[in-house]
């Protein structure tokens, strides 16, 4: 389940004073709510969300979820918090759910205030066949404010959520670097700041 998007959205909507970088890149964001509902079954999915509610209103959000309750792709130690901020409905890190009202849009991809590269994944097995990927996208770019995303942004065909095949990582290292070199049209000397845990 993906970590470094939700970085960028926490690092652009919600620190105070983040340190500055120069832009932000996303590769196949996607619900971890979403994500878990394919990944579970509804009534576990429901039990396991229950279980952490119940551990954070008794003030021990750090308590560790039983494996039991957890996705076997997920292979460290989840707390009560950690586990209900991604899992359900409007949680701290509930940031790409194609369900999100355009409200909450502009309280996280609306306060983006450097260039934005989105690369989707056409094949991506972590998001729901249900999903219209080129809506959800155009929500995202439309919320961004104007002149932010890059034109590079778009929906990578045939990739599944790693990019697992050659020709796609290739073309998707492209990409990049193509935005790379639209951020680095600054003055000579300037130096390029990226954040690395967000890419």
């Amino acid at each position: 389940m993906p970590k470094g998007c939700q970085a960028i959205m926490t690092y652009a909507s919600t620190e105070p004073a983040p340190p500055p970088v120069d832009g932000y890149i996303m590769q196949a964001p996607t619900s971890d709510r979403e994500t878990a509902g394919l990944l579970m079954p509804q009534d576990l999915l429901s039990a396991s969300l229950e279980y952490a509610g119940d551990l954070i209103a008794k003030g021990k959000e750090k308590t560790i979820m039983p494996a039991s309750f957890i996705p076997s792709i997920i292979t460290s130690p989840v707390t009560a918090y950690r586990w209900y901020s991604l899992a359900s409905v409007g949680g701290d890190d509930d940031f790409f759910s194609s369900d999100l009202p355009t409200s909450a849009l502009q309280f996280t991809f609306g306060r983006l205030d450097k260039p934005m590269l989105i690369l989707m994944s056409e094949k991506d097995e972590m998001v729901p066949l249900t999903v219209d990927k080129e809506l959800l996208l155009g929500r995202w770019v439309k919320a961004i404010p104007e002149g932010l995303t890059s034109e590079q942004s778009q929906i990578i065909t045939t990739a599944d959520h790693e990019l697992s095949e050659e020709r796609v990582a290739r073309y998707f290292v492209g990409l990049v670097v193509e935005f790379l070199k639209e951020l680095n049209k600054e003055p000579a000397g300037a130096p390029l700041k990226v954040c690395q845990p967000c890419i």
